[in-house]
Order: structure tokens, then C-alpha cells, then sequence
């Protein structure tokens, strides 16, 4: 251990790292602080505790690659804080996502459209997995920014949550209707809802 001028005799640490502290969560977005703030320009970095993503937003695919090479690459960038941190990033688990409405005509179907074609983002001589949507904080947001990934997601969630409230509801060894309805509102609306107020647009009707 050390810190200010102290180094303490060596410990032999048998027991890896206590994931199950609650403690432990804080103690890491303690930690990893300085990842999150080496972000410049037309970066912008974000974390929730172990769970880190760098952005870029720029006029094509090309140049947000770039943005996120010199993020990673330069002096104080991400692999700089990796060393200094003890904390190494494995390349075969990073993947990277190109979020644009941008799409380009189709050669083999006159009148159609396809998704652009994203450069390879190349991080110390590997190429990150590129995915058509990422995962963050349990909220799908997909490439082409039409939101159909979360909206699956969010219907198989809701019917798995409908399907098991059935089987609570038997007639004869059934919960009562008015635990089953307590029980709706506090578990199942919440899991079905989450997030909703970031992806979720209401139908709505101009007057007339």
C-alpha cells in the first residue's frame, strides 16, 4: 500500500479483490475518476463504476474513429491511465458502436438504402468488435437510432413479467387479488418501465 511519502511492508493478498463489499463500488468510481476526465474537445467519457464508455461526435464515421484512437492512444489518454492504474484494458473485450441516421444508397437495390460502412477502429495493432447496438445500464440503444432493439427488449421483459404474475393468479393456491395488485405496482410495473422516459415517445395526435 501506498500513499503521500508511505509505503507499507508487503501483504500477501490470498483473497483477490472483495467484489461484495458495497464499499468497493464507491472506492472505484473513486479509482477510475481520472479515466472519465481525460476526455477533450469533441470527446466526452462516461462511467458507472466499472462500466466506462468513451464518445466522439464529428461530420462522418472516419473521423470519430480517429477521435477515439487519439482518445485511447495519446499521452494522457486512455491506455496511459490503464498503465498508470494497473487496470488493462482487453481489446477482445471492448466493442465499439457507430450511431448515425446517415445510410447510403443500396448498389444492388435501386432506391434502397443501406447503413454506412464504418472504418475498423484499431486499438494497439487489434481491431475492436464492432456491435449494431450497445448495451448501457440496462438501455439497448441501436446504430441507426430508431430505438426497435430496446422495444424488443422491452417486450419480451414485460411479456416474461405477465407470464409469471399469471402463474401467481391460479384460482385454488393463487395469491388474493389484493396482494397480487400490490405486488404489479411495486415489481412488475418497475421492470417493465425502466428507462422509459429516455426511450419511449407517447403516441400523440395533433388537434384536428
Amino acid at each position: 500500500m501506498k500513499f503521500d511519502n508511505f509505503i507499507s511492508e508487503l501483504t500477501h493478498v490470498s483473497n483477490r479483490i472483495g467484489q461484495g463489499d458495497l464499499l468497493s463500488m464507491l472506492l472505484y468510481i473513486l479509482y477510475n475518476t481520472d479515466l472519465l476526465e481525460i476526455a477533450e474537445g469533441p470527446e466526452e467519457s462516461l462511467g458507472f463504476v466499472d462500466d466506462a464508455l468513451a464518445m466522439a461526435e464529428a461530420d462522418s464515421l472516419t473521423e470519430t474513429v480517429e477521435i477515439l484512437t487519439n482518445f485511447m492512444n495519446r499521452n494522457n489518454g486512455g491506455f496511459a491511465w490503464s498503465d498508470d492504474h494497473n487496470s488493462h484494458f482487453a481489446i477482445d473485450k471492448l466493442a465499439v458502436t457507430h450511431f448515425t441516421k446517415q445510410r447510403a444508397p443500396d448498389p444492388m437495390r435501386p432506391g434502397h438504402t443501406v447503413p454506412l460502412v464504418a472504418p475498423e477502429l484499431k486499438l494497439r495493432g487489434e481491431v475492436v468488435r464492432m456491435e449494431s447496438w450497445y448495451k448501457y445500464l440496462g438501455i439497448h440503444v441501436d446504430s441507426q437510432l430508431n430505438w426497435k432493439t430496446q422495444t424488443h427488449e422491452a417486450i419480451s421483459r414485460a411479456t416474461k413479467w405477465i407470464l409469471l404474475f399469471r402463474r401467481l393468479t391460479k384460482p385454488m393456491l393463487g395469491l388474493s387479488a389484493r396482494f397480487m395488485r400490490r405486488l404489479y405496482i411495486t415489481v412488475a410495473v418497475p421492470k417493465m418501465t425502466y428507462g422509459l422516459d429516455v426511450w419511449y415517445m407517447p403516441p400523440y395526435k395533433e388537434q384536428g
